[in-house]
């Protein structure tokens, strides 16, 4: 039975360890967040989320209170807490999430490969909360998701990835802001 690291894998975030919280992964993972229905996939396309991310972040902490392995199969869940540094820049709109804290429950499934690394991951947080924390409402998440997945049926994989990495004008991305 494959074992994952659980405890290093938190320590990966809360340190923002890109390499080693990507260690934890097989190289064509997939993961699946709530609410937005296309997946990540791959270590790079994870590498740049995680970096874009992670910079407007000053502090992260994740407890769990419970976790669960199935041969391949394994759960979480766990209590997040972050505070952003900075605002956050997200499908071309600029977040003013600086210096606000959220603090709410998550959940996390994986399938792990024979060596324990995750090939599929969903994960799942209590977004109306984290929203309602940060001072988002739902109507723009809303008017933000519409226009991301419009843009998603209308562009083509390897189109998706350059944005992913550039600004809408192609302008690279830079930490979150």
């Amino acid at each position: 039975m494959p074992t994952f690291d659980v405890d290093g894998w938190i320590e990966a975030i809360e340190r923002k360890d890109t390499e080693r919280f990507l260690d934890h992964f097989a190289d064509d993972a997939e993961v699946q967040a709530e609410n937005v229905p296309i997946a990540m996939r791959g270590k790079d396309t994870m590498r740049r989320m995680f970096e874009k991310l992670m910079p407007t972040i000053r502090d992260i902490n994740i407890k769990t209170d419970y976790v669960v392995q199935n041969g391949h199969e394994l759960g979480a869940l766990v209590k997040l807490k972050a505070t952003f540094d900075r605002d956050y820049e997200f499908a071309g709109e600029r977040l003013p999430v600086a210096g606000k804290t959220v603090e709410i429950p998550a959940a996390f499934f994986a399938r792990l490969d024979d060596d324990g690394r995750i090939t599929h991951a969903s994960r799942l947080r209590d977004s109306y909360t984290a929203l309602r924390q940060l001072g988002i409402t739902g109507a723009k998440l809303d008017e933000i998701m519409e226009r991301v997945l419009e843009a998603a049926r209308a562009t083509p994989p390897e189109e998706m990835d350059r944005l992913i990495r550039t600004g809408p004008g192609g302008e690279p991305r830079t930490g979150g802001g």
